[in-house]
């Protein structure tokens, strides 16, 4: 961040950011970590818009911290239980796709 170009590119009338185009993998990605973290939780329903054979492969690895109870299912949103709140990073990197 540079805050001094950033000004003076305001004050110029162009601003200056950067734009970065994500992947289907990495827009899945970037879902699953932010969203399981938060009280909303996970929504499958948003899962399948990213691309139908995410919701199949979450819902295969979530089963097993379902099954421990370190993530809760209600409906079709998916959030950690305080145990799994202790292993965050770990279930969320289960849960990352990666081809």
């Amino acid at each position: 961040a540079n805050n001094a170009r950033y000004i003076r590119a305001i004050k110029e009338g162009k601003p200056d950011f950067e734009e970065e185009k994500l992947t289907t993998e990495q827009r899945y990605n970037e879902y699953v970590m932010t969203s399981l973290r938060t009280m909303w939780g996970c929504d499958l329903d948003k899962v399948r818009e990213i691309g139908p054979s995410f919701e199949n492969y979450f819902l295969e690895n979530a089963a097993p911290f379902l099954e421990k109870k370190m993530v809760v299912r209600e409906g079709h949103f998916f959030y950690l239980s305080k145990k799994g709140k202790l292993i965050a990073d770990y279930i969320t990197s289960e849960l990352f796709h990666a081809s």
